[in-house]
């Protein structure tokens, strides 16, 4: 059981309405407990059909999800957990909208979503199979339906046109600790009734909000609609014809060892490089204004104070102080080049880039090329850095900018992101970006508390930053404006030879949206070989280990008491299951002792 109360301890958190008797409460799926356990009210809950009579506090309803036999606005909540990946894919969106349809008050729905939850599964279905046990027919429909995606259930809600939150419900730590802990721990069970006794809003096994998360919770509140209308629009073209135009491209460097005559592009000095003494260059450096600190907001903080000081160009231009645009026209495929630091002088703009400057000032948007990370926009987020700040950007956007909803749900499976804030662009769509970029990024700064975590976690606005540039550029695309791709450099360190394969590596670890490109490729791949000998030896070893035939019974045994376990109703681990895993543990210790002499 408890699994079963970390999946709805984020609902009883959340929604302590659902404790007032005076609110009638629909649980769809609910099984024989379901949340009435927790409640210790009366419930009605839902099954397709009952063979076995629920809690006494459950109202007992059969009828099928996509069809509820209730009218419209019939329940103050309704909830369901943990059902949406039993149905097919098709289904989905039509059980969706029966639960909105059904509902006065809210809809409380969670379900397993995205790579993390696939990967789990993976991970739990390999566990049960090396121990030779039955895969659980819940966990095969898992398989066999495919788990939802959160952009399918976010798009759902978005046509449902009321407002909604989506928050993580439960990480994946979280779930397959409480899943072991029902399986081989029956005492935890006992602990987790002395636990319930004090608090049923608290999780029996603690969330770490910054792990990977397994479920995510949905909330759509019937009381609100989202907001309407088109957006802001884009500015007008205007009438000035293609001529010589005025421009500006700036690098924005926090470190002032990288400072380098690389006219005519202009540094802005930001971060710990805005008070350090530098050598003298052309043109001389701008600093930062301070307006937004650096520290979290990263190289969007000097764009900030660029957009609010100037100076005003026809067209201006954004990089990094290690990665710079490639305009040459021979430039190569790939969306990064590595660069040497003794090579600095080739990221000067030249002539091919002064030919694109009065097309650029007419409209058109360079930036640089996308980078396919392997996975999604959201998922990689997820992976490095804390999706709560994913979420309540999206929140932000479905509030405040309904025009770039429909790219920003796009990343939620896309693989490609427009990476490091990077942009040549007419000033009048400078002025645009800024104008939707910076009060979105403040809104969300004034959310969210500023991260205590890694140091690198701290700059969450500059990440999130390029996560709404990203559906940003794809709007103005779909509204007609030239978008132009271009590949850019890398710098390596002060060195001759560009950034190591391990530099990059690392550097991607942090910043995998940044450090991407052959140097990337190439240090995988060599890990990747390092991964094949290490299971080559692995499997070496394994052959060596002769006399681990001598623990074959205690592993039987071992197995034989997981089996019981397994078919066990109440998942209860007896004495012979501790006997047994102590005399496997301690034969296979013995062989790898052997093993290794």
């Amino acid at each position: 059981m408890i699994n079963w109360h970390d999946r709805y301890a984020k609902l009883l958190q959340r929604e302590r309405g659902l404790f007032d008797p005076d609110h009638s409460v629909l649980e769809v799926g609910c099984g024989l407990w379901g949340i009435a356990l927790w409640l210790q009210r009366p419930v009605v809950g839902l099954e397709k059909t009952w063979t076995t009579t629920p809690d006494p506090l459950i109202e007992p309803v059969e009828g099928d999800v996509r069809h509820l036999p209730f009218d419209a606005n019939a329940f103050d909540y309704v909830v369901c957990v943990d059902v949406l990946e039993h149905l097919a894919q098709s289904d989905r969106p039509v059980a969706l909208n029966e639960l909105i349809r059904v509902a006065r008050h809210k809809v409380l729905v969670s379900c397993p979503c995205g790579s993390a939850a696939e990967d789990g599964e993976r991970a739990f279905a390999e566990l049960l199979d090396a121990l030779g046990l039955p895969r659980p027919d819940w966990l095969e429909e898992h398989f066999d339906n495919g788990l939802p995606s959160l952009q399918q259930v976010v798009r759902v809600l978005v046509d449902s046109g009321y407002a909604f939150e989506v928050v993580g419900n439960e990480n994946r730590l979280q779930h397959y600790a409480g899943l072991l802990l029902d399986t081989a721990l029956p005492a935890a069970n006992s602990w987790n009734v002395a636990h319930a006794a004090k608090t049923v809003v608290e999780p029996p096994v603690g969330e770490a909000t910054w792990d990977e998360y397994y479920s995510y919770l949905f909330a759509v509140d019937k009381q609100r609609r989202l907001p309407g209308g088109a957006g802001e629009d884009l500015p007008s073209r205007g009438s000035k014809p293609l001529e010589p135009a005025t421009w500006a491209l700036y690098s924005v460097v926090h470190d002032a060892s990288f400072i380098d005559d690389i006219a005519p592009i202009r540094y802005v000095r930001s971060g710990a490089a805005a008070t350090a003494v530098i050598p003298a260059v052309q043109p001389s450096p701008l600093v930062d204004g301070g307006y937004l600190p650096n520290g979290r907001y990263s190289e969007l903080s000097a764009m900030y104070s660029v957009w609010k000081d100037g100076p005003t160009t026809d067209v201006v231009g954004f990089c990094h102080y290690r990665r710079f645009f490639d305009f040459r026209p021979d430039a190569g495929d790939g969306p990064v080049s590595p660069l040497a630091w003794s090579a600095i002088s080739r990221v000067k703009p030249d002539s091919s880039f002064e030919e694109l400057v009065p097309r650029v000032a007419d409209g058109k948007i360079i930036v640089a090329r996308p980078v396919d990370l392997g996975v999604s926009v959201f998922d990689n987020y997820s992976r490095y850095h804390n999706v709560h700040d994913y979420l309540l950007l999206l929140a932000i956007v479905t509030e405040s900018h309904p025009e770039l909803l429909p790219f920003f749900l796009d990343d939620l499976e896309a693989t490609e992101l427009y990476c490091g804030n990077m942009f040549v662009m007419p000033w009048r769509m400078f002025d645009a970006l800024c104008s939707t970029w910076f009060p979105v990024l403040q809104e969300f700064c004034a959310r969210a508390d500023e991260h205590r975590g890694v140091s690198y976690q701290g700059r969450d606005a500059g990440y999130l930053g390029e996560r709404l540039f990203s559906p940003w550029i794809k709007y103005v695309r779909s509204q007609g404006v030239e978008i132009d791709e271009r590949p850019i450099f890398f710098v390596g360190d002060k060195t001759d030879a560009g950034p190591s394969a391990a530099t990059t590596l690392t550097r991607a670890a942090q910043e995998p949206a940044v450090a991407v490109g052959a140097p990337l490729r190439a240090a995988r791949a060599a890990l990747d070989a390092e991964r094949a000998r290490a299971e080559s030896l692995e499997t070496e070893l394994a052959a060596r280990e002769d006399d681990l035939d001598r623990s074959r019974v205690a592993r039987d045994a071992f197995r034989a008491a997981l089996e019981t376990v397994a078919a066990s109703a109440s998942w209860r681990v007896t004495a012979p299951l501790r006997s047994a895993s102590r005399l496997a543990r301690d034969a296979a210790a013995a062989a790898r002792r052997r093993a290794s002499e």
